[in-house]
């Protein structure tokens, strides 16, 4: 196959808690590469119950819907198709408009019920193991998209941190130190400071595209960030009002946008990359979380505030 070209996949899992939407979507991201051998796009956890419909999952509808309907992945990896829905006919219908696509859809976990019969009826394909098809060709992009949720309050930060290190360090290591450091501000500013419950949610996007990282964080209060403080105008003591300045500083574009729904801002900060970053191999994976099936995160890409 020509270097120019890749098999691509989306790696899907939906479940009610984030904890193990997270770690299956890590098991079934290195099997996807490791023993599959696809470049996967994007991984994508609904934490909904999976009697929602696949239309009402926000990350569905927002993450899996445009990269299927624009040909930029040639299969969907679940750990069983239950994951699409739990009533067959839902599951069926999802399948059949996958298939219209052509993307196949991987089971590596899958049930009894849903072995090689089952699923060739309903799909024409023979999706589990080793056995998946690599007949899908995709132009290679460094595009890349990272988006999840998690509950606002202050037990969310490490985890939420973790997963910017890993997503960051893997696309842009030049630059990995400072993306990392504003995103970590933005972060923890929304959950100190943009939300006012515990049951809220905030949602962080990551985007690579081409040689820019764009980080935005989108929390639900719908006051505007004030302008960054002057550096003297901090004390070194001060337990708050230094997250902007440190934005400021590691970040070559930084700004606020209200939500156009009212629910809410999103404080974005965009950063040049230099020409030499590359997703090295095995690391290509992006991660989306979407907390619940009402969890949104405003507009892909907000009107830059000047």
């Amino acid at each position: 196959m020509p270097t120019s070209l890749t098999n691509t996949a989306l790696v899907y899992t939906c479940t009610p808690a984030p904890a193990c939407a997270m770690a299956s979507l890590r098991e079934l991201t290195a099997e996807t590469e490791n023993e599959l051998g696809y470049t996967v796009r994007a991984t994508v956890a609904d934490t909904a119950p999976p009697a929602i419909a696949l239309a009402d999952r926000a990350g569905w509808s927002e993450v899996v819907v445009p990269l299927v309907t624009a040909g930029r992945v040639g299969a969907l990896v679940v750990a069983s198709v239950g994951d699409l829905a739990s009533e067959p006919f839902e599951r069926a219908s999802g399948m059949a408009w996958l298939d219209q696509h052509d993307v196949t859809v991987t089971a590596l976990r899958p049930r009894a019920w849903e072995m090689r019969a089952w699923l060739e009826l309903w799909s024409g394909t023979a999706p589990t193991g080793s056995e998946a098809p690599r007949r899908t060709a995709r132009t290679r992009s460094r595009d890349r998209v990272c988006r999840f949720a998690f509950p606002a309050d202050r037990q969310g930060i490490g985890p939420a941190r973790a997963v910017i290190a890993d997503r960051l360090l893997a696309w842009c290591p030049a630059r990995a130190d400072d993306a990392i450091t504003a995103a970590n501000e933005l972060v923890a500013n929304a959950v100190v400071h943009g939300s006012t419950q515990p049951d809220q949610s905030v949602t962080v996007t990551l985007e690579r595209r081409g040689r820019e990282l764009r980080i935005s964080v989108a929390d639900t209060s719908p006051r505007p960030l004030p302008p960054a403080p002057r550096d003297d105008s901090v004390s070194a003591e001060a337990e708050s009002g230094r997250g902007l300045l440190i934005v400021d500083a590691f970040t070559d574009r930084w700004g606020c946008d209200l939500l156009p729904d009212g629910t809410g801002k999103q404080v974005w900060a965009s950063m040049s990359l230099p020409a030499s970053a590359r997703c090295p191999r095995g690391t290509r994976s992006s991660l989306a979380l979407s907390h619940g099936p009402d969890a949104r995160a405003g507009p892909a890409h907000p009107a830059e505030t000047a």
